[in-house]
Order: structure tokens, then sequence, then C-alpha cells
């Protein structure tokens, strides 16, 4: 759980640099450096540097900015990251730029048996005689305990390719499963309470039997603030991402970063659980940027009623 709270600092930080206004060329060099941490910590923020290239571009529609905050931040991310890759080089004689379970977590939430989103044993997954073949090649022992099997993999970088081909193999010949199963994890990881809390915050149930947060008042009290939280977080998606989407292909039409960052940070976190895994404590680092959103629809409709309000006002008057 430690990692959620690790990457939500690392992450605020770079929106904050992202709207400081100090030397460009030195400020696209210290996001790209958080942004390196942050893949360290998280390695799937290896494509982030996407993320602030579209936010600069929309709210600035300078081509040449764009591309320097892109290749200045990459490169910065991969100085970062370098020493990380050469030592598993080094290792396990393989390429491997952060971490090798991305295969793994793809395959396991990416199959015909998988029901509910979430994680599996792939002894529970009906293999073919090719895999079965490539796991005794590789000795690789599926059958055995779940602690084992996931030292197993921990320890076998070489299945990663493996198990990500055969993933990426079923999501193309079952789009239309992959779609029920990612907005099942969306409903995992968004709108599923806030069990984190109690299965990586606490301790186990028989040494909090009498703990106040087992509360069923409290449990309902943390669950309706992550409901609240992230139902305006996804209002706010919907409500903006048609302008963004229009605005990204019109040159003359800018985005404010109070609305871009917030969008693309939220539909960022959310693609990643839509493609690999389903958990509320993946939730967690976006709950600040899902708080701004519900201040920002708050102000949306104080100024919809607003409007609404003084024209009943004027057509009053007129009559």
């Amino acid at each position: 759980l430690g990692s959620e709270g690790l990457i939500t600092l690392l992450l605020s930080i770079i929106i904050y640099l992202q709207l400081c206004n100090f030397n460009n060329k030195f400020r696209y060099a210290i996001i790209g450096l958080f942004i390196g941490l942050a893949t360290l910590t998280k390695p799937f923020f290896i494509l982030y540097p996407v993320i602030i290239a579209i936010t600069e571009w929309l709210k600035n529609k300078n081509i040449k900015e764009t591309f320097k905050i892109f290749f200045i931040s990459y490169s910065i991310v991969f100085l970062i990251v370098a020493p990380w890759t050469y030592r598993n080089y080094k290792h396990f004689n393989l390429l491997v730029p952060v971490s090798y379970n991305g295969g793994y977590v793809l395959f396991i939430n990416n199959n015909s048996n998988n029901q509910n989103g979430a994680w599996m044993r792939i002894s529970d997954i009906d293999l073919s005689n090719k895999m079965k073949n490539k796991f005794k090649e590789y000795k690789f022992d599926y059958k055995g305990s779940i602690e084992n099997e996931i030292n197993q993999v921990m320890l076998k970088p070489e299945l990663n390719n493996i198990l990500g081909r055969e993933g990426k193999k079923w999501i193309l010949h079952h789009p239309n499963k992959f779609i029920k199963m990612g907005m099942l994890r969306t409903k995992n990881t968004f709108f599923n309470g806030a069990g984190d809390i109690y299965q990586w915050g606490m301790n186990s149930n028989t040494k909090n039997n009498y703990s106040a947060l087992r509360n069923n008042y409290f449990s309902s009290f943390f669950n309706a603030i992550i409901y609240i939280l992230d139902f305006f977080g996804f209002f706010y998606v919907i409500y903006n991402f048609k302008n963004i989407l229009i605005s990204f292909f019109n040159k003359e039409l800018t985005v404010t970063y109070i609305k871009s960052i917030l969008v693309l940070n939220i539909v960022y976190f959310i693609f990643i659980s839509f493609v690999f895994e389903g958990q509320q404590r993946y939730n967690f680092p976006i709950l600040f940027l899902c708080a701004i959103s519900m201040i920002n629809c708050i102000n949306i409709f104080y100024k919809m009623l607003s409007i609404q309000l003084n024209k009943e006002k004027i057509q009053n008057e007129n009559i």
C-alpha cells in the first residue's frame, strides 16, 4: 500500500511543476526526474510523458514546446531508469526496463476463465498445450501454492514475454469479452468502496475485531466518500471529454490546465485499470484530483443555476 502513497506524492509534484512558470528547459528536466522516480515506483508511468505533452499542446498549441517537453522529460526518464534496466540485464540477461510482471498481470486478468476482472491463479486457467509445454521448458510449476506461483514469476522474468503475448492474443481474439472485463476492472477500482483500508491498510481481522474502524458506520462513511469523489471525477471527465478531443485536433481551441490535467490524469488511471488489473487501492492516487473535480462540478452547477435564475428573473420583469 505504501507505493500508492509514494506515487500520489510524485504525481502531485509533477502536476505542481506543470503549473509553475520558471525556465522551461530546467522545469521540463525536473518533471522528467520525477516521472523517472514515478516509473521506478509504478512502471506504467514510463508512458506518462505522453500525457505531459498532450497537456502542453492543449494549453498553448505550440508544437515546438510540446515536442521539447516530451523529449526532454523522456530523456531524463531514460537516464533515471537506465541503471535499473542495466541491473536487470546483468542479472537476468534480458532487456527489462523496470518490472517483469506486466505480462503475468495482463495474462491472469485477460483470459476466458476470468469472470470477475480480478486476480486469479494460473492453475485455474485453461491453458493450451503450447503454454503447458513452454512452462515445462522453463520449469514453471504453476500448480503449487499461490506463494510459490508468485515467487516463481518474480524469479523467472523470461515468463513475462510468454504470458504477455498470450494475454495480448486473447484480447485480440475476444474484444467484446475484453471490454466487459475492462468495465468490471474499472468498477472494482473506482466503484467498490474503501475495501483497500481493510485489505491493505490494517492488520488481519483477528487482530482488529475491536477496532473502531471496523464499525459499520465508519465503513459506510469511507465507502460513501469514495463513491462521491469518484462519481464527480468520472462526471467531470465525461463533461469535458468532447471539448478536449475537439481541441486536440483544432489549433484554434485551447484547454486550460485545470481541465486538461484533471481529465487526462483521471483517464490515464482508468485506462491502466481497464487494461491490466482492478483493485481499490489503485484508485487512491487520483482521489485528490477527483476532489478538485467535485469542486469544479459544484461551481459549474452553481453557474448554470445562476444563469437559469437570472433568465427567469428577466422574464418575470418583462411580463
